[in-house]
């Protein structure tokens, strides 16, 4: 079974780079750099998992996922959190308490 993976980053190496793990295993990662456009593509072709970029520019990725759990209260993605900061900020770091669904 092929998964529906979009994948939020606002980085271009990430964008380039992480797609190349789940097509390894068949599936494909659709790749949108924005919130907006995640969301939007998201509401149109549900995903089986959404990998989120957590240190987005506008929205985190915790408030995109908490948005998409929002919107999807039957049938809610799995999220993944992804990051390709060694540390992450402190202002981010103690995010994970305050969104249940990642």
């Amino acid at each position: 079974m092929r998964l529906r993976l979009p994948l939020v980053v606002d980085r271009p190496d990430s964008a380039a780079v992480t797609p190349t793990v789940p097509a390894e295993y068949g599936h494909g990662a659709r790749v949108a750099r924005y919130e907006p456009s995640a969301l939007s593509g998201c509401r149109s072709k549900r995903p089986d998992a959404v990998l989120l970029g957590i240190d987005l520019p506008g929205m985190s990725g915790y408030d995109v996922g908490n948005q998409l759990c929002d919107e999807f209260i039957a049938a809610k993605p799995t999220l993944i959190a992804i990051t390709a900061r060694i540390a992450v900020p402190a202002a981010i770091s103690g995010r994970p308490q305050e969104s249940p669904h990642i």
